[in-house]
């Protein structure tokens, strides 16, 4: 004779109990037995697991299309350089235009999906997920480009677009090829006797990499390249680079430059496609005139 409880647990179609032991949920309209909670929240996470996490590829990982675009605007700003045109003004005009199209196409992402979702599907190789859903980097990188042409003696200017296009690339490059090494540890969380707070972010590897980048493209554009040996156009010499030991010291503090302000921790909302050209130029432009007066 069933008991009480039994008979409560039979009118409701269920059975506690199996051959193992084991608990076991069964119904009597022939479905599936119903799930523990335990069980039914690991499930959750699996089929969570399955959708959200997807492996990235090489291309994706390492920012290629966007690498290769940012390297391009160095050999740009030489091919640009060496033509020598008397004046920067039409080139400054047409990158203000293309300031105005870019920043135009980010209000509209914004405000429209159908929009946003076309213009990812073209052009989200060359953006990071973070931008997504804040404003381009190539907004802020057409400013400081912008910003150190006006400003910026020509040569120091050029310099600082290389910077910005090859040192920041060789710095993110290696970083992340190395990241698992354990000869790359993370930089110091500040330096200079606690004056200048570094990104966590950075490794020892990418700073390397852009000291590195730095040095020789200063001593490779001052050296009898495309600076014409701290001519810049005619306009004026910088005395330092009229002996080689001066040239390899600019390439060296050039380096330096490079290095640091790469890897500093920038307040948020700051993108360092423009505080590098404009930091690092201001810093060279600044040596130059020191060491030319001084020296």
């Amino acid at each position: 004779m069933a008991t009480p409880r039994r008979s409560a647990r039979l009118a409701n179609g269920t059975n506690s109990g199996s051959g193992n032991g084991s608990p076991l949920q069964t119904t009597t309209n022939g479905h599936h037995p119903v799930l523990s909670e335990e069980d039914s929240i690991k499930d959750q996470l699996k089929s969570s697991a399955v959708n959200v996490i997807k492996p990235r590829s090489f291309w994706a990982t390492y920012e290629v299309p966007r690498k290769l675009l940012h390297s391009s605007i160095g050999v740009v700003t030489l091919i640009l350089n060496a033509i020598d045109p008397p004046t920067l003004t039409p080139l400054i005009l047409s990158l203000s235009a293309g300031l105005v199209i870019v920043t135009g196409a980010d209000v509209i992402r914004f405000k429209s999906p159908v929009f946003a979702k076309t213009y990812e599907a073209y052009l989200g190789p060359l953006m990071r997920d973070s931008e997504r859903h804040k404003w381009n980097g190539v907004i802020w990188y057409l400013v400081g480009v912008i910003f150190v042409l006006t400003l910026y003696p020509r040569d120091v200017a050029v310099l600082s677009i290389l910077i910005l296009s090859w040192a920041d690339t060789a710095a993110s490059t290696i970083g992340r090829l190395l990241s698992k090494s354990k000869y790359n540890p993370r930089l110091p969380a500040r330096v200079c006797f606690g004056l200048i707070p570094l990104s966590p972010n950075k490794s020892l590897a990418g700073f390397v990499a852009a000291w590195m980048t730095g040095l020789i493209v200063a001593v490779g554009y001052y050296g009898g390249g495309p600076g014409g040996g701290g001519s810049r156009g005619g306009q004026v010499d910088w005395r330092v680079l009229e002996w080689r030991r001066g040239v390899a010291f600019t390439g060296s503090f050039v380096g330096c430059v490079a290095a640091y302000v790469e890897a500093l921790d920038l307040p948020a909302g700051l993108d360092d496609n423009l505080t590098l050209p404009i930091v690092s130029g201001a810093l060279v432009w600044a040596f130059l005139s020191f060491t030319s007066r001084f020296l």
